[in-house]
């Protein structure tokens, strides 16, 4: 099982998790426009946006379910569905964005930079070295995602258990 071997047994967990869900459900709100925004206020496209703020709301999801108040639910197949349905969700986002960086259409701007005790520095990358950089933390994102998705579909179609 993925959350439920080590359910959390500390009030944390409770109030983090809903915390999380509140910021990331702000941020979809804001994106889809439902709570007005400049749209200047924005460096990437809404639907962007919306997907940090799914993947908030996701992790919030995630530690919300791992709370010991609902140790009483996690056996059930609604538990599962719906614990493979917000990791799902989680994964995808977190595809999603460095895939939008490293492919979608605009300039880009990157900069690096390395600190260690006495020592510091930054440069500016260029567009080309900053997108391989994404594009290749996209694609290993995207592969996980995807083999989720298809592993837990399997199972599901037929009829195993989506642990």
């Amino acid at each position: 099982m993925l959350m439920s071997e080590t359910p959390s047994n500390q009030e944390g967990g409770l109030w983090v998790g809903l915390l999380v869900i509140a910021m990331g459900g702000f941020i979809i709100l804001v994106s889809a426009d439902i709570i007005p925004s400049d749209d200047s206020s924005f460096n990437a496209p809404r639907w962007i946006s919306c997907m940090a703020g799914v993947a908030f709301f996701s992790a919030g999801v995630i530690l919300l379910l791992r709370d010991y108040r609902f140790a009483f639910f996690r056996d059930t197949l609604i538990f599962r569905l719906l614990q493979f349905i917000v990791i799902g969700a989680l994964l995808t986002a977190f595809g999603i964005i460095p895939t939008w960086i490293a492919f979608g259409p605009g300039e880009r701007e990157f900069s690096g930079g390395i600190s260690i005790p006495f020592i510091s520095g930054t440069t500016n990358q260029g567009e080309v070295s900053g997108r391989v950089v994404f594009g290749c933390g996209a694609i290993i994102i995207d592969a996980i995602a995807l083999g989720y998705w298809i592993t837990g579909l399997r199972r599901l179609i037929i009829k195993q258990d989506i642990e």
